[in-house]
């Protein structure tokens, strides 16, 4: 995976915007802007011929933020650009546990054994 240096132009409207017929910032925005998430695990497992890895996170929450990245009124969350007709929104993630494990397979008696990498993180 690469990064761009410079990032890409805006390509169109928001999809929530398409898909409820708005053209500007509006309800649907607004209830997705508001919206506090917490989840209690997520867990992805990846099983190859050449490794096995999993990837876990723990009290997952996404929230609102004002710019400068503290939780307040929900108004102050976002910042409107009238002339271009944008509306920038801040949103934070957090969680509390954070565990990557990835491994070689064994591929018989030959091959060594190789160590697993684990990182395992914790708030």
């Amino acid at each position: 995976m690469q990064t761009c240096e410079d990032p890409r132009p805006p390509n169109g409207q928001s999809p929530i915007a398409l898909a409820s017929g708005q053209s500007e910032y509006g309800f649907a925005e607004k209830v997705v802007e508001g919206m506090f998430i917490v989840v209690n695990s997520i867990t992805i497992k990846i099983h190859s011929k050449a490794f096995h890895a999993s990837f876990e996170l723990w009290q997952l929450q996404g929230y609102s933020v004002n710019p400068n990245w503290q939780q307040s009124d929900l108004r102050l969350t976002r910042i409107t650009d009238p002339r271009r007709g944008e509306v920038l929104t801040f949103k934070e993630i957090t969680w509390q546990t954070l565990r990557v494990e990835a491994d070689a397979i064994e591929n018989g008696d030959q091959d060594p054994v190789t160590t697993p990498l684990r990182l395992i993180t914790n708030q």
